[in-house]
């Protein structure tokens, strides 16, 4: 290996190496840039989701609260692992764009919204349970 190559691996005066530590007030200001995106990206889709539908400010708030505990539970759970669950790596788990469009467009079309009806379970009648006594 090169002095040049070697330098730019173990840091150097001009920049950090892969495995050196950032002085504390360049750790704060990057982690906290990193926890305000994250908490941007985990509040927009049931913000996007909750102005779409029209619905009122508290269960707006229900969703964004109940988003923010999944993606707790699903940080910790990845992050520290349970049993040979999670992969024990400083991971944010969030919510998923990919379906905002989807369920936008399902909620917008009364036809598609309309047509599913829960199918009825029918009881069984007596003469179709009791043996006849014929």
């Amino acid at each position: 290996m090169t002095a040049t190559a070697d330098s730019s691996v173990r840091g150097s005066a001009e920049g950090h190496g892969v495995d050196d530590a950032l002085a504390p007030p360049k750790l704060f200001a990057l982690g906290l840039q990193h926890v305000l995106v994250m908490y941007a990206g985990a509040i927009a889709v049931p913000l996007i989701l909750g102005r779409a539908l029209k619905l009122p400010p508290e269960t707006i708030a229900l969703l964004i609260n109940a988003d923010l505990l999944a993606c707790g539970i699903a940080t910790v759970i990845q992050s520290l692992g349970l049993g040979p669950i999670g992969i024990r790596l400083p991971v944010m788990m969030g919510v998923t764009f990919a379906a905002v469009g989807p369920m936008l467009a399902i909620a917008n079309d009364a036809t598609i919204v309309g047509r599913w009806r829960p199918a009825r379970r029918r009881r069984p009648s007596m003469r179709q349970t009791a043996p006849s006594a014929c």
